[in-house]
């Protein structure tokens, strides 16, 4: 297919590749089965994303392989493949965040993008089924209103997500889920939460360093402390968590979910609070890597959007 093939046409191919039933037809998915048979290994699925995202850049979507009925959303809205970033993305990083997980046959990939040029973030899950790609999900976040922006050209990821888990014997899947749970429900103020933080912990948001330096926010340093402080305090919940990417042998969960700021208070002082927390009700949606080490959360990078207050995810999730 020509690259400038008229978004219509793309739109038209798209229609014929879910004759099964459009893309939002579907309710909410049971999660997918661990421990299934991997028809998809950890090379394959790296590979199937890169071969999404050059599709993407070329206009190029009858290149892919389609299973019967896909699903596909940009910021928790359904779409259609062929729409969306599909028209207008021109470039991607070659140094992205990778993670994958055979057994559920998904992938992620966390990196910069270009809008015809114009430079912004991108965190995209891949489900793939017998070898075709079943659900694409992405998280887009371009420049202007909340959370955080850093500057994409300068986004670095962490190689500490790429290397194997540092223990004689790796946590089950269970086990890992449960630590970034607890994260969560500590982030959203849960009473008794005892959440697992490393030693060491830092946090990237959007290419920004949020944990420590300059930017920490709120002034205050290390992950653990800022949870002490209350400074998720604006964050009544963090809504629809699913896990769909966990690898044991890296020690590395994706999250995915919504973080809900009501603004039922004023915006506190930025000295005491998330900075960029505004006085209306606002939910960010984000997709998030945790590496696990040291006997807990170590490292996090999220790519994050601010979305309508209370948007709903057309994906499911728990909590």
């Amino acid at each position: 297919m020509d690259p400038r093939t008229p978004r219509p046409l793309l739109l038209a191919l798209a229609l014929a590749l879910a004759a099964s039933g459009p893309a939002a037809a579907k309710a909410a998915r049971p999660a997918p089965r661990r421990g299934r048979a991997a028809a998809c290994d950890r090379a394959c699925l790296d590979s199937m994303v890169d071969r999404y995202i050059d599709a993407m850049i070329a206009r190029t979507p009858g290149a892919l392989p389609w299973a019967n009925r896909v699903r596909y959303s940009e910021n928790n809205v359904s779409m259609m493949i062929g729409d969306g970033l599909w028209a207008t993305i021109t470039s991607r990083t070659t140094t992205p965040l990778r993670a994958a997980d055979p057994a559920s046959g998904q992938a992620v990939w966390m990196g910069e993008i270009a809008d015809h040029g114009q430079p912004g973030f991108m965190a995209l899950r891949l489900e793939i089924e017998g070898g075709k790609i079943a659900e694409a999900e992405a998280v887009l976040r371009r420049k202007g209103g909340p959370p955080q922006y850093g500057d994409p050209d300068a986004y670095a990821h962490d190689p500490a997500f790429a290397a194997s888990a540092k223990v004689a014997k790796p946590l089950a899947a269970k086990a890992l889920i449960g630590i970034v749970d607890g994260w969560f429900d500590a982030v959203q103020g849960r009473r008794g939460a005892a959440p697992r933080i490393a030693p060491g912990c830092e946090r990237q948001d959007n290419g920004v360093a949020t944990s420590s330096g300059p930017t920490a926010e709120g002034g205050v340093q290390g992950c653990a402390a800022q949870i002490r402080a209350g400074l998720f305090k604006p964050i009544e919940r963090v809504r629809a968590r699913r896990y769909p990417v966990v690898d044991t042998a890296r020690g590395v969960v994706v999250a995915s979910g919504f973080f809900d700021l009501p603004g039922a208070e004023p915006k506190p002082d930025p000295a005491r609070g998330l900075p960029w927390a505004a006085d209306y009700p606002f939910s960010v949606a984000f997709i998030s890597a945790f590496k696990i080490d040291k006997g807990g959360v170590w490292r996090v990078d999220t790519i994050s959007n601010a979305e309508p207050y209370l948007m709903p995810s057309p994906w499911g999730g728990t909590k």
